[in-house]
């Protein structure tokens, strides 16, 4: 079984508690989110993200891409979503590039 913490830093005094328990260096991160590539933590300001950890990692993630672990009732689920018309083959989102 694997085991995984969620900590939510949702503002700069979060970030100040989290160094003062261990779980960051330094409350001035900026560091961009593992999933989206957006930047998180002390910019001009403030951006919310998580820290996540494993036994063996420690990784951050905005809050909009950990929705579905930290508010499962704001997301939308795969199953709300409206089934596609596979009829138009032409369109299957597929970018071609010319040479």
């Amino acid at each position: 079984m694997r085991h995984i913490e969620v900590h939510v830093l949702e503002t700069e005094t979060d970030a100040f508690s989290a160094v003062a328990s261990g779980l960051l260096d330094d409350p001035n991160l900026v560091t961009a989110c593992v999933d989206c590539g957006d930047d998180v933590g002390a910019l001009e300001v403030f951006e919310p993200y998580c820290v996540v950890l494993d036994d063996e990692d420690r990784w951050f993630i905005c809050t909009y891409c950990a929705e579905p672990v930290t508010d499962p009732d704001s997301t939308e689920s795969y199953n709300d979503l409206p089934l596609e018309d596979d009829e138009d083959d032409e369109d299957d989102r597929f970018v071609v590039l010319d040479d």
